[in-house]
């Protein structure tokens, strides 16, 4: 097997037109030298004649399981199908652009275990706000070298259907996590045990496929995301080296703090006052001022 051989992991729960897009989008690489593994997450819809339509121009092995009820176990049994050394994964509503895995293929190397490039936010119709509608892009840079805490203090800076990933560094953390609690933060979470083992990030400055964020996402309850990337940073700050600790549980409580208080949640007290003004002065205050403003009958939007 080629040091440079790439499969394509594919999870789908029905959503047929969005997969045939994907697929399609696959066909038209201007580098067809890839596998694509797409896994079936027990649709309700056939999506045997989607398949069939793209069987014949590309390399497609296709698999159905259970419903799991998320991405993480299609994706962990996509790459547990693959033989490659770099998995790249592709969610069923967004797609490539012809150069992608050209370009691609031009930065893997052995001084990176997992390359990453910018998506083009792709908003629908009529949509409610939020931080996506404001954004062109999803996918960034680190900033300095320390990708952890990059992660502590910014958040996510890849974008799964950007991130081609050597298959032997995902089986070292075996895989995304795969329960209920994690649905839709698996990826984060997957990025931040890889870095955490000291696996390397690169970030490839290209825009090479489109996000679809028009409807569906998984991670569009915010009730239950609060509940998630609550579940998501206590295990991380038992896991995390103990030299992150503190900063760690200032920035995850004041990320918890301001979704809980959008959600009009009495945690929010709890949250805002272990944030610490030495990892982020602007913060602790924001931190100080919203809390202030509950106290005080006030909202926040």
């Amino acid at each position: 097997m080629a040091n440079d051989s790439i499969d394509v992991v594919i999870p789908v729960h029905n959503r047929p037109h969005e997969l045939d897009r994907a697929l399609s989008s696959l066909s038209t690489q201007h580098d067809r030298n890839f596998g694509v593994i797409v896994c079936d997450d027990g649709s309700s819809e056939d999506l045997s004649g989607v398949i069939g339509r793209w069987e014949r121009v590309l390399r497609i092995d296709f698999v159905r399981i259970k419903p799991s009820g998320g991405p993480a176990r299609p994706r962990n049994v996509g790459v547990s199908r693959s033989s490659a050394t770099w998995v790249s994964f592709l969610d069923s509503d967004d797609w490539w652009f012809p150069q992608r895995i050209s370009r691609l293929r031009e930065v893997l190397s052995g001084d990176a275990d997992v390359v990453y490039h910018r998506l083009r936010v792709d908003r629908g119709v009529n949509r409610r706000s939020s931080w996506l509608h404001r954004s062109e892009f999803v996918g960034f840079p680190v900033r300095g070298t320390d990708v952890v805490a990059h992660m502590i203090r910014r958040g996510n800076p890849v974008a799964t259907s950007g991130a081609t990933v050597r298959r032997a560094a995902l089986l070292s953390v075996n895989g995304f996590r795969d329960d209920e609690d994690r649905a839709a933060v698996e990826d984060f979470d997957c990025w931040l045990r890889l870095a955490t083992q000291g696996h390397r990030f690169k970030f490839l400055p290209a825009v090479l496929g489109g996000y679809w964020f028009g409807g569906g996402n998984i991670s569009e309850n915010a009730p239950l995301q609060y509940r998630r990337y609550r579940k998501l940073f206590e295990q991380h700050l038992q896991e995390l080296p103990s030299k992150y600790f503190s900063e760690a549980n200032s920035h995850f409580n004041y990320v918890l703090g301001i979704q809980a208080a959008k959600l009009g949640l009495q945690d929010q007290h709890t949250h805002f006052a272990q944030v610490r003004p030495r990892f982020g002065l602007g913060r602790w205050l924001k931190s100080r001022w919203m809390l202030a403003s509950h106290q005080h009958g006030g909202t926040f939007s």
